[in-house]
């Protein structure tokens, strides 16, 4: 159906707050960033030392990663909350709902690889 020009200019105000694709990616690349440095900090804290004093600030730096990881938490939930309020609009062409779909799916289970693998180092 063709929209009148009225019902653009009503529905702005609502436009600034609406999920759009770029935001949606723009989102996602930044906790992609964030996620690729967070996994490559993981992999450079090493095996875990045999020395007292060493094991105190493995533990030390490690904690300051959780509490990183814990912060960014809320961040990959958002995109992943943006992904799924930009499908639910139905603007998308299905090639861009299953890319989404796709990016959802690659961002949540390199979240959660993540998190068990920071987890077990911590135990």
């Amino acid at each position: 159906r063709l929209e009148a020009p009225e019902d653009k200019s009503f529905g702005s105000s609502l436009m600034e707050t609406e999920v759009n694709l770029d935001s949606y990616q723009t989102a996602l690349e930044e906790v992609l960033s964030w996620l690729l440095s967070a996994e490559d900090t993981l992999q450079a804290q090493g095996e875990i030392s045999n020395d007292v004093e060493e094991v105190k600030e493995q533990f030390h730096t490690h904690e300051g990663y959780m509490m990183d990881l814990t912060s960014h938490q809320g961040r990959v939930g958002n995109v992943l909350q943006l992904g799924s309020q930009l499908i639910g609009t139905g603007k998308l062409s299905e090639d861009e709902e299953t890319e989404v779909q796709e990016q959802m799916n690659l961002l949540n289970s390199r979240w959660e690889c993540l998190r068990v693998a920071s987890m077990e180092k911590q135990s």
